[in-house]
């Protein structure tokens, strides 16, 4: 797409071996947006770049694809700038339904790196999604606003990958994790180093910490950056397993808020329990909430 064009549709298409997919480019600008275009039904194999990169996207509807990347952790090393779906600067009010992403060094980026000056991704949804084996993490957000990630998955093991899902700026809010789950990841599950408001519900937790130095947790959580601490978030209703059907491993830490001023926060009931065999799966219970923040105002309780 390099210049605005509306109702576009792609459908029932084999892309195999290049270096992009589908990407947006040229002249497309904030006058010139490609507007409502339909893809479903994609399969991407061997991508060696970006399978596909969206800015200036408006009411794209993406449904039932499949980004394979270049199977190669030297290729996708941190850094290479590898990703299956790139989001960028005012991509807006897409819908993404069943869109499996495998591999790359983020399975999905979304930033504000094109055109700061303009906002960054806004107002999109995930629907039913996955991010499988990035080698630094599934999903890395450092820019996105009133946005829903819904009946999600995410899975990494790689020695590289620190966390499953990463959001590192004060330009994040209004994101929330709806009854997704992180399965079997090596680091932490969730990590916010920075974000203005946030929400974690109903999702679960099932085996992190692989790597068990430093010990991770399943959602560790900072106060951001200054010159104001203006942190927002909601924990609620999520179960955290020590899970038999990956093995004997050491996740405890479920979660964890750092030290350091946040305006309010809210962490309440959620559930953790263990097991070593199918025999005693259910019993017992992990680390309970670490909670060092303060806050203008916080509720933190009925956590087991």
């Amino acid at each position: 797409f390099n210049s605005g064009s509306t109702g576009v549709t792609i459908q029932r298409v084999y892309i195999g071996s290049m270096w992009q997919g589908i990407t947006c480019g040229g002249a497309v600008s904030p006058s010139q947006m490609p507007r409502e275009v339909v893809i479903r039904d994609v399969k991407m194999e061997n991508t060696l770049h970006i399978g596909m990169k969206m800015y200036y996207a408006l009411n794209w509807s993406i449904s039932s694809c499949v980004i394979g990347m270049h199977f190669d952790d030297a290729w996708n090393a941190p850094g290479s700038g590898h990703y299956g779906v790139w989001l960028d600067t005012d991509s807006e009010g897409c819908i993404f339904d069943t869109v499996f992403v495998l591999g790359g060094e983020h399975c999905w980026r979304i930033a504000n790196s094109i055109n700061p000056s303009i906002r960054g991704p806004n107002e999109h949804r995930f629907h039913s999604c996955i991010g499988d084996n990035g080698t630094v993490s599934e999903i890395y957000i450092s820019s996105l606003h009133r946005s829903i990630f819904q009946n999600c998955w995410v899975s990494g093991q790689k020695s590289t990958q620190d966390a499953a899902v990463v959001m590192d700026s004060m330009d994040i809010w209004g994101v929330q994790w709806i009854a997704s789950q992180v399965v079997n990841v090596v680091g932490h599950g969730i990590k916010v180093i920075a974000a203005t408001s946030f929400s974690i519900v109903d999702s679960t937790f099932s085996e992190w910490n692989l790597s068990t130095s430093p010990a991770h947790s399943a959602v560790i959580v900072y106060p951001g950056f200054g010159p104001t601490w203006r942190c927002n978030f909601t924990i609620i209703g999520n179960q955290f397993i020590r899970d038999i059907d990956f093995g004997n491993h050491t996740n405890s830490l479920t979660i964890s808020v750092t030290s350091g001023t946040y305006n309010r926060y809210i962490i309440t009931n959620n559930l953790s329990y263990g097991g070593s065999t199918s025999a005693n799966l259910g019993s017992g219970a992990l680390s309970a909430v670490s909670d060092l923040g303060t806050a203008a105002a916080k509720v933190v309780n009925n956590n087991l």
